[in-house]
C-alpha cells in the first residue's frame, strides 16, 4: 500500500536543510565525493527526529552538534538565521515528525536524502564552477559588489543548460562563490576541480 507522504512539504524541509547546510560549508564541494559526505548531517538529524518526541528537541541537539563541526567558527553568526529558518519550519510543521505519519515520513526522507541532495546541490555547483572557470586567478572578479552585478549574466548560458535553475539556486551558487571565494579564486585548483566536475556531467541523469 503506498504511504501518504507529503511530498510538497518534504521539499520544503529539504530545501530549508541543504540551504543552512551548504551555507555552514559542510556540504561537498565536489559532486564526486562520496554518498556519506552528502548524507551524514541529514541522517543526523532524522536519527534525532526519531528520538525525540519534539521537533524543538532533536532540533536543538542538532543545531549544537552541526555548527561545532564549521571549518570557520567566526562564521557561525553569519550562518545561524538559516538554522533558525529551519527551525521555524520544522516547529511550524511538527505534524509531518510528530504525528502517526512520522515513521513514513523519516523513511521516506532517509531513503530519499542523497538523491534531493545531488539533485538540489548540481546546478548549484555548476553554475559556480561556471563563474570560477571564466574569471580564475582574477581575485577582485570574486568580490561581493562585483559579483552581485556580473554573476547571473557571466552564467547565464550555463543556467540555461541546467536543469531546476530557479532564482534561488542562482542566489545559492553565489552565496557559494563568495564564501568559497579563496577556493574558486585560485588557478590552478580551480582548473583541477573544473577537470573533476567535468566527468560528473551525466550523473544527474542517474538520480
Amino acid at each position: 500500500m503506498a504511504k501518504n507522504i507529503p511530498i510538497e512539504e518534504m521539499d520544503s524541509f529539504c530545501d530549508h536543510l541543504f540551504r543552512a547546510l551548504d551555507r555552514a560549508d559542510l556540504l561537498p564541494l565536489r559532486l564526486s565525493e562520496p554518498a556519506h559526505s552528502f548524507e551524514k548531517y541529514g541522517r543526523t538529524l532524522a536519527s534525532l527526529l526519531e528520538r525525540y518526541d519534539q521537533v524543538e528537541a532533536a532540533f536543538d541537539e542538532w543545531e549544537t552538534r552541526t555548527l561545532r563541526q564549521m571549518k570557520n567558527a567566526f562564521r557561525r553568526d553569519e550562518v545561524y538565521p538559516h538554522f533558525q529558518l529551519l527551525r521555524n519550519w520544522l516547529v511550524e510543521n511538527r505534524i509531518m515528525f510528530e504525528d502517526e505519519g512520522r515513521k513514513d515520513n523519516l523513511n521516506h526522507f532517509k531513503r530519499s536524502l542523497y538523491g534531493r541532495l545531488y539533485t538540489w546541490l548540481y546546478p548549484r555547483r555548476k553554475l559556480a564552477m561556471a563563474y570560477a572557470d571564466i574569471y580564475r586567478g582574477d581575485a577582485a572578479q570574486f568580490e561581493l559588489e562585483i559579483l552581485e552585478k556580473q554573476f547571473r549574466s557571466t552564467t547565464q548560458n550555463t543556467m540555461e543548460a541546467l536543469p531546476g535553475v530557479n532564482d534561488q539556486a542562482v542566489y545559492d551558487a553565489q552565496a557559494y562563490v563568495l564564501m568559497k571565494k579563496a577556493y574558486y579564486k585560485r588557478n590552478k585548483d580551480a582548473q583541477a576541480a573544473s577537470e573533476n566536475e567535468n566527468d560528473e556531467q551525466g550523473e544527474i541523469d542517474h538520480v
